[in-house]
């Protein structure tokens, strides 16, 4: 991982540890992020049970970064 990509996950560590909704342009970085992450191409969405497993797939990436 780059230090560029372990610095994104570093922010989204904050935004998520500080938030539970989300403003679109914030939505738009995590998805964004989830999307480099695992190599899909998903679209933004409020579905909550979608959010969450994105929140899950980034909060795995922050762990195993050891960030």
């Amino acid at each position: 991982m780059t230090d560029e990509f372990k610095q994104r996950l570093a922010d989204v560590k904050i935004l998520i540890s500080m938030k539970q909704v989300f403003l679109p342009h914030e939505a738009k970085i995590i998805f964004d992020l989830h999307n480099e992450i695992t190599g899909k191409n998903l679209p933004i969405t409020r579905c909550a049970s979608c959010v969450n497993t994105v929140l899950s797939v980034i909060k795995k990436a922050i762990r195993d970064n050891a960030i």
